[in-house]
């Protein structure tokens, strides 16, 4: 964009970025940036009959001030969980796991973060919260933030990628998306519809195998989260 979603878009309503790490499932020492998130791949040889509902995994990471974050993990397809996490503080976090899979259970590795050297006021000033007098929305670092949004209700399934019907926008996705920011909007608010209107039921779950259609997460929905999060069309 040509005024960037790094500059204006300041937060979403989900987080996700960077990229893998390692296949292992023990990992060295990961390297991010305060606030960007990085996604931490591990396999197991468990078999499970649900591998979304039957295994379950999370993580506790501690801080270089010694502040603790859990995060679940989620099932990514095949053998694969992965645990998203954003360092909120400079330094080295450390990990450890626990889970019901034996070779998911007590897997162990670092996330060292620096200070983030971009635009995105989000990354700059941190996660958004509540004022201390519960009547604003700041950053983390208590600057104020003013939120401006609309709702894209049909972004998870009509705000196509490579078309449009828009004379003045080769896709209608990334044409909305810049013009929202040429607008001067902060949020990009969208609501992942699963209703039967939008026939989200057998686009968001796989009802042969109960468990999530992860093709359409891998395919097109977290393929557009991360453009909103990374891209400066």
């Amino acid at each position: 964009m040509k005024i960037g979603l790094r500059k204006r878009f300041s937060q979403l309503f989900f987080q996700r970025k960077t990229g893998f790490i390692g296949e292992g499932n023990r990992v060295n020492i990961v390297q991010t940036e305060n606030y960007r998130t990085v996604r931490i791949p591990f396999h197991t040889t468990q078999i499970a009959k649900n591998p979304f509902r039957d295994i379950k995994m999370n993580a506790v990471f501690t801080g270089p001030s010694g502040r603790k974050i859990e995060r679940e993990a989620y099932w990514n397809g095949a053998d694969r969980y992965e645990i998203a996490f954003a360092p909120i503080e400079e330094g080295k976090w450390t990990y450890v796991t626990e889970s019901n899979a034996p070779d998911l259970n007590g897997c162990t590795g670092e996330v060292e973060s620096t200070p983030y050297a971009g635009n995105l006021e989000i990354y700059r000033h941190g996660f958004l919260k509540i004022s201390e007098d519960k009547r604003y929305f700041t950053y983390a670092d208590k600057t104020p933030f003013f939120w401006l949004g609309d709702t894209h209700w049909e972004f998870a399934y009509r705000e196509k990628w490579d078309k449009s019907n828009h004379s003045e926008m080769t896709s209608m996705f990334k044409g909305m998306a810049d013009r929202r920011v040429s607008q001067g909007y902060t949020v990009y608010q969208t609501n992942l519809r699963s209703d039967a209107v939008m026939g989200g039921k057998e686009k968001y779950w796989d009802m042969k195998n109960d468990c999530p259609n992860i093709e359409f997460y891998q395919q097109e929905l977290d393929p557009a989260h991360d453009t909103l999060l990374t891209a400066d069309w």
